[in-house]
């Protein structure tokens, strides 16, 4: 079996909030839909790069935080592989 990531968007502009409805049209034409998984763009070591969210639907989109990576879902049987490089 092929290991793959999940597919993602970014969302950097932390002065411009997108509407919404603008952040759904994206979501709407990315490559994945609900549920997402939330996730700051902190790296590891600060308490905010472990404040997640799953957005279930289009009115969950008015309570995430940015910027943020927008992650799908990705239903893992229960088996995961963390990579580390040094």
């Amino acid at each position: 079996t092929p290991v793959r990531t999940p597919r993602f968007l970014v969302i950097d502009k932390v002065d411009e909030r997108p509407p919404p409805g603008d952040l759904a049209e994206q979501i709407e034409q990315s490559p994945f839909t609900y549920p997402i998984i939330a996730k700051p763009l902190t790296a590891a070591g600060t308490k905010e790069s472990h404040k997640m969210a799953v957005i279930l639907g289009r009115s969950g989109l008015n309570y995430i935080s940015h910027p943020c990576l927008l992650q799908e879902y990705a239903n893992h049987g229960g088996t995961l592989f963390k990579v580390y490089v040094l």
